[in-house]
Formats: structure tokens, sequence, C-alpha cells
């Protein structure tokens, strides 16, 4: 049976799910912030895996739902999201079970998906800025170079940081890009 372990949610959010839940024969399981020290194999549920008996404080950076899908095949994993957005349960942050995460601990997990939903916010707002640029170049048949060389370096930085990638640097860059665009 497919599962959902759900983190940090509200009330209203809790109902939603349960009921979406119920319907499609999933389970649901409810974590919070004592867990955040659990691995997420424990937490999931996965044979091997025991609980580490550490209680965790409350962390204000991660005040925010998480929701780690395990047990689902891809098109059902995303049949289920399309149907959580139709039955307005938003929940922007979550992450679907790996041989890899199942060893993080949630905490881990929380970063490195909070960090993943930042660069993709960052990655977003930058494909606006440079739609804007697209389209008053060929409004008027002239290419910005400060804005061309600001993308080709923008390009090979994500292309080659791998683990070395800084969200500040992103900032810099869509903040740059930002500017010469607001300026054309």
């Amino acid at each position: 049976m497919a599962l959902i372990v759900l983190f940090n949610a509200n009330d209203i959010e809790k109902e939603k799910l349960r009921i979406l839940t119920t319907k499609e024969n999933i389970k649901l399981k409810h974590i919070g912030m004592r867990d955040l020290d659990q691995k997420m194999g424990y937490l999931a549920e996965i044979e091997g895996f025991e609980n580490n008996n550490t209680k965790s404080d409350y962390v204000k950076d991660y005040d925010f739902t998480f929701a780690f899908f395990k047990d689902f095949e891809q098109e059902d994993l995303f049949d289920f999201i399309d149907k959580m957005r139709a039955n307005n349960v938003v929940i922007e942050h979550k992450a679907g079970i790996t041989p890899t995460n199942i060893n993080w601990t949630l905490r881990y997990l929380l970063n490195e998906n909070h960090n993943e939903h930042v660069t993709m916010q960052i990655v977003n707002e930058i494909n606006t800025y440079l739609t804007k640029a697209k389209k008053i170049k060929e409004e008027t048949g002239e290419e910005n170079i400060e804005i061309a060389k600001l993308v080709k370096n923008l390009n090979h930085y994500f292309q080659t940081a791998g683990e070395d990638f800084d969200v500040e640097i992103a900032k810099e860059y869509r903040d740059k890009i930002k500017e010469l665009v607001e300026n054309l």
C-alpha cells in the first residue's frame, strides 16, 4: 500500500489529505518536529530501519508542511498530485522515496528539499526575466550584449557548480538579470 508521511501539517491540511488518501486507499502517517533526527527509512516504515530514540525540538526553519511519498509508481504519483491540486491540498515541499534519501534524517531531507525549492523559484524568476528580454529583442531587433553575456555565464554556473552550487550566487544572477531587463 502506498504511504504518505506528512510532516508538520496544520489541521486543515491533515483533514483534506485524510479524506483524499482514504478515497484513494493510501496510508497517511503524521510526523512532527520531534522526528527531525529520525532516518527517513524508519519514518517511511521500511524494514531494517529502527527508531533511534531521539526526540527533536521545534526548529523555526522547518515550519512548513512536507509530504514524503513511498510506494507510488511514477504515473500514480503524478496522478495523485493532480488530485491533490484539484482538491485544494497545496503542499509545496514534497519528495519521493529514493535508495539514497531513506538513509537521510528528516532534517537533512528538509534542508535539501528546501534548497531545491528555493532554487526552482529562482530559476522560474530568471526565466520570466529572460522571456521579457526575448520579447523586447523581438520587438526592437536588438540583442542586449550584457544580458547575453550574463546568460552565458549563468548557464555555465548551473551546468558546472554541482555540489558547490550556492543559492546565493543564483540569487545574484537573478538580481543582475532583473536589473538589466527592467532597464531595457
